[in-house]
């Protein structure tokens, strides 16, 4: 299909979502939790703490599920890491804009 007549269909819709990862852009690493890992080792390279990131945020994240659906969100999910997994609020912090980074540095766009 051209990317016109595409664009003439696309027009009948008032709203359009997509499943942005891995459609619209992708990851360089094989898994989406690999980024947790890399979270972890940029951490423990840059703080003295060696905190086991990996294992407790994929943890909170199925915990945040559990709770509240599948509109679990990131805010939600550090949340938890502080109340149930024994953070501070200050590596909370750091961490969830560590994540971010990390996320942003390890996407391509795809189209």
């Amino acid at each position: 299909m051209k990317y016109e007549e595409l664009l003439e269909q696309l027009k009948q819709y008032e709203i359009i979502t997509f499943d942005i990862f891995d459609t619209l852009i992708s990851r360089t690493v094989t898994h989406p939790t690999d980024v947790f890992r890399l979270v972890e080792k940029r951490w423990q390279k840059n703080n003295s703490s060696n905190i086991r990131f990996y294992d407790s945020r994929i943890q909170a994240e199925q915990t945040a599920y559990q709770k509240y659906g599948v509109c679990a969100n990131l805010d939600q999910i550090y949340a938890l890491l502080e109340s149930d997994y024994g953070f501070s609020a200050v590596d909370v912090e750091q961490l969830k804009k560590l994540e971010i980074q990390t996320e942003l540095d390890v996407v391509i766009q795809i189209c």
